[in-house]
């Protein structure tokens, strides 16, 4: 069985694709917990930026450029996306070697830093906390999704709805029954909107 680490090193020079381990992409907010649109296009992008040292506990680097491919951030508007994701924290749904289940629970980003200048050497440094780091490390199971889609979406939930998707294709799911309180917990949809399956 390939593991994610050996999925993202087999796709690492396919520029269009972002390799996600599947205990990311079906990561849930706790309840009322959200992550806006432009929060969660530059998650991918550090998330592919890590490549293949992403399970390392090590600092990556990402060119300014490079996040303004699509949209354009200010250094005022960076750090607030910064802020976001060191404080979004992530409940993820895990497993033991021995099968069992558990719920491991963290920030994004335990350490960023970034140039207060915007030039053609500017860059955003950061580390990928242990809880993601440790979800990727032990993930056998991953969604190979495009760049250019995540960058081209204009919803926040359409983009997770795209993600849930990908990862399914790829375990050859054809069904799922999901709760409602659940998929909203999936989707980062507060718990007081939306209370029928229907909205």
């Amino acid at each position: 069985m390939v593991t994610t680490p050996e999925a993202i090193a087999r796709n690492a020079q396919n520029p269009d694709a972002i390799v996600e381990a599947g205990e990311l992409t079906d990561w849930r907010f706790p309840m009322g917990d959200q992550m806006s649109l432009r929060a969660a296009k530059v998650f991918h992008l550090l998330i592919q930026a890590a490549g293949v040292r992403i399970t390392d506990d090590t600092e990556h680097q990402i060119a300014y450029s490079e996040l303004n491919e699509v949209f354009h951030l200010t250094i005022p508007q960076l750090e607030v996306v910064i802020d976001e994701l060191h404080s979004t924290i992530l409940k993820l749904k895990l497993t033991r070697d021995d099968g069992t289940g558990y719920i491991k629970s963290g920030p994004i980003l335990s350490d960023a830093e970034r140039d207060t200048e915007a030039s053609s050497r500017a860059e955003l440094r950061y580390t990928l906390s242990p809880t993601i780091r440790r979800a990727i490390a032990d993930s056998k199971h991953w969604a190979v999704i495009s760049k250019r889609a995540v960058l081209a979406f204009q919803s926040k939930y359409a983009l997770r709805l795209y993600t849930l998707i990908s990862l399914r294709v790829g375990l050859r799911k054809t069904s799922e029954i999901f709760l409602l309180d659940d998929l909203k917990q999936i989707l980062g949809i507060p718990s007081d909107k939306y209370p029928r399956f229907g909205n």
